[in-house]
């Protein structure tokens, strides 16, 4: 049913079992009065009888990118988007060129996406996430000794291996020679942590397959009061690295794995604000491998990272921080 009141919007995700997801959605829910209308990001023609809806686009960009551009009710402010190299062919066509012209300039998320819209023509700036203001709601005074551990390596294991195989079968005999190592998560987390370290860390998957988008937006919710609180979380998330930066909270980006344009054009801009080591790659053939995973040897910490006193996060986000809140609290209040 039509409506003539201005109604506010929030994205919500049928396509997308990531976590990650309802945390930039969390991040534009903090300025909302109330949450009219849900959203789906790759499904937004579904509102488009809801009347004019308000509606904060952050976030990725897109898993149908050809449902976009949204209908004409929805009112957007563009901050903090991104648009995946996987998909940018497919994205970047005349009629969505000529809706980003109509709302420029458009914040991106990181300069890979600006570089992209600026070519055509479109007026774009590093408006950075809007996961760096999570502190306008989540902040807090508490701090616990919880270490977490948040898909650190993701990239990394035996799914990795396991397709190499799959692609050339003549490949498995690289799982003795060690340039295929199906444990490599494992052996980089040996390697890097004291074993006093991961014996004692919560461990967590941003990927919750199967699951409902109640469940998701619950568990976003309920990590984000985690990071306030935890003495240091170990991640190869941006959206668990960037809301510790927003929280204050002493954060480690692992970064391994990453070699492909689509995870690198997420990271352009953002990843210079943060405690980064570059995990090297395993070379450990399957019979070492195992040993080591029985005996769990190594636990070197060749990081020299001081896990009882983790370093506090540099602050050169904050002025981009601040920009974002006055300019979603202008759209959202104007």
């Amino acid at each position: 049913m039509s409506s003539n009141k201005i109604k506010h919007g929030l994205y919500d995700y049928d396509e997308s079992y990531n976590f990650g997801d309802d945390v930039q959605s969390l991040a534009a829910k903090q300025y909302l009065p109330n949450v009219d209308v849900w959203v789906d990001r790759d499904h937004p023609y579904r509102v488009k009888d809801e009347g004019e809806v308000k509606l904060v686009m952050n976030g990725w960009y897109m898993a149908i990118p050809e449902n976009f551009p949204p209908p004409e009710n929805i009112k957007p402010l563009f901050v903090a988007m991104h648009i995946n190299s996987s998909i940018k062919d497919r994205m970047i066509r005349p009629e969505v060129i000529a809706y980003f012209k109509k709302h420029e300039p458009i914040g991106c998320r990181d300069k890979y996406t600006q570089r992209l819209l600026e070519a055509e023509g479109v007026d774009a700036y590093f408006s950075s996430c809007l996961t760096l203001t999570l502190d306008k709601k989540y902040h807090s005074e508490e701090t616990t000794e919880e270490i977490i551990f948040v898909d650190a390596l993701y990239r990394l294991g035996m799914r990795r291996g396991l397709v190499q195989i799959y692609k050339n079968p003549l490949r498995i005999f690289d799982l003795f020679t060690g340039k295929i190592d199906l444990f490599e998560r494992k052996h980089i987390m040996q390697d890097l942590f004291p074993k006093e370290v991961l014996d004692n860390a919560t461990f967590v998957e941003q990927n919750m397959q199967g699951t409902t988008k109640q469940e998701r937006k619950d568990k976003a919710e309920e990590m984000l009061h985690k990071y306030a609180k935890a003495k240091l979380v170990v991640t190869s998330r941006i959206h668990a690295a960037l809301p510790c930066l927003a929280l204050g909270t002493p954060v480690l980006f692992l970064d391994g794995g990453f070699e492909k344009s689509l995870d690198n054009s997420r990271f352009e801009g953002i990843l210079d604000w943060m405690n980064i080591y570059k995990a090297k790659p395993s070379k450990v053939n399957i019979f070492k491998g195992l040993l080591n995973l029985i005996t769990g040897s190594k636990h070197t910490n060749p990081m020299n990272f001081d896990f009882k006193n983790p370093p506090k996060n540099a602050e050169a986000h904050k002025p981009y921080a601040d920009k974002l809140k006055q300019k979603v609290d202008q759209f959202i209040n104007g």
